[in-house]
């Protein structure tokens, strides 16, 4: 069996195939489905990549080949979203296919214009899609409810009139990128869920979709660690990375400056690449977007001693933060998995999040998380002082996420090669 996977950048194995470093913020779930497939029987299964980097100059293809497989690098457009690939890269995309004549292409996500031209390139063959997040609703929630009323007004600084037409032409290639992802939901056989709300949107964009249920799970490293309320840090938050307004940090720092009157020394830790050094923001005369509304709302609440920002993190690094912190937040208004938060229930960490995408279907409130309406930072508040403040509620959060996690793994799960064995038998 000729297995091809194709993601939008070297994640994973394709990223050590080739020597290219992932730059973006995720992707570890690529990795670990890499891992578990290995301890499956995968024998008589030749693995192929396919991704995009920028680095790769349009109309070349980079390849290399190791005892992992043979990945491939195209060009990756600058705007890789809500358009076709061109036409050089296109061409480099459908040779790779011919050349592999792969059983079965499988697509990590609907975000980009790769995976749409893999799948436009790869007509009649058996793809299945595993879902990463999906655009069709993403895109109502664009924006995050940051909008010019008058509690964020003295916080809003006008962008330079490039940044302002940057934005505006990604919104709209944003937008534009739904039909894309329709049309590879429609041209694959399956797609990977593990949840009844990816369900709902795959089922009425592509009703002859076959889902195949595949809990996501957490990197290994996350099993393996523990939350404790004796070794934390005390009045410590850990949460996502939240450089776009749709993952909330704007209601989280309201939340924390409520807090603050409170609990002075409470501390939010905000990981990811953002333009920051020692901790801090960069001068925020140098900062655009979303980070120049951070800087100034940090700035005239008194934040500045309260709000770190380490840079982006590795697995392991993510580990220690949410070992050490008190307790983690989920603060965005829109997630398809909420890895993230699934991660800090895996280790124990007393968690609170949002309402969105399909955390109530495993975080049940009081018992092993908290939940809250998106738009109610003044809620989110409460949550947050509550936790701090009762050792023993926390601990009960904390055990009953790390046995809902645990549940979870013991379930019966779809074995990456039983899907891939299904759709061959169909």
């Amino acid at each position: 069996m000729r297995v091809l996977w194709v993601s939008t950048s070297p994640m994973g194995p394709a990223s050590r195939i080739l020597e290219i470093q992932q730059t973006g913020s995720s992707g570890g779930w690529i990795q670990s489905e890499y891992e578990a497939l290995m301890r499956e029987d995968h024998s008589g299964v030749e693995m192929f990549f396919l991704c995009g980097s920028r680095s790769v100059a349009e109309g070349t293809v980079l390849r290399k080949q190791t005892e992992e497989g043979t990945a491939f690098c195209v060009n990756l457009p600058k705007i890789s979203f809500g358009k076709e690939l061109p036409a050089a890269v296109y061409r480099n995309v459908k040779d790779v296919i011919d050349e592999i004549k792969p059983d079965v292409i499988h697509i990590w996500g609907t975000e980009s214009c790769i995976s749409h031209g893999s799948a436009k390139a790869g007509e009649g063959i058996r793809k299945v899609v595993f879902l990463q997040g999906i655009i069709g609703i993403h895109q109502r929630y664009k924006g995050g409810y940051l909008t010019n009323t008058e509690d964020n007004l003295p916080y809003i600084s006008p962008d330079p009139l490039k940044t302002r037409i940057v934005t505006r032409m990604k919104r709209s290639y944003f937008k534009k990128q739904i039909a894309y992802e329709q049309y590879t939901l429609r041209s694959s056989r399956g797609v990977i869920i593990d949840n009844e709300f990816s369900e709902a949107y795959c089922k009425t964009v592509a009703p002859e979709l076959t889902c195949y249920y595949r809990f996501l799970h957490p990197n290994t490293l996350f099993t393996e660690a523990d939350w404790s309320y004796d070794a934390c840090q005390k009045n410590t938050i850990f949460t996502v990375f939240g450089k776009s307004t749709e993952k909330g940090m704007h209601q989280l720092l309201k939340a924390v400056a409520i807090v603050k009157e409170t609990i002075p020394d409470v501390k939010l830790i905000i990981p990811g690449p953002f333009s920051c050094e020692g901790g801090r923001l960069k001068d925020k005369r140098r900062l655009v977007g979303f980070e120049r509304w951070m800087a100034n709302f940090i700035e005239a609440n008194g934040l500045t001693d309260n709000v770190v920002f380490p840079g982006k993190l590795s697995p392991a690094q993510m580990v220690e933060q949410l070992q050490n912190c008190h307790m983690f937040v989920n603060p965005s208004c829109m997630e398809c998995h909420a890895l993230s938060l699934r991660e800090a229930m895996t280790v124990g960490t007393p968690s609170v999040t949002s309402l969105c995408g399909s955390v109530i279907e495993y975080v049940t409130h009081n018992e092993n998380g908290l939940i809250y309406r998106y738009e109610e930072h003044e809620m989110l508040s409460y949550l947050i002082k509550k936790v701090l403040g009762d050792r023993a509620f926390a601990e009960h959060l904390s055990e009953g996420a790390k046995a809902s996690m645990a549940e979870r793994r013991a379930r019966p799960n779809y074995g990456i090669m039983d899907i891939y064995r299904d759709l061959l038998s169909k």
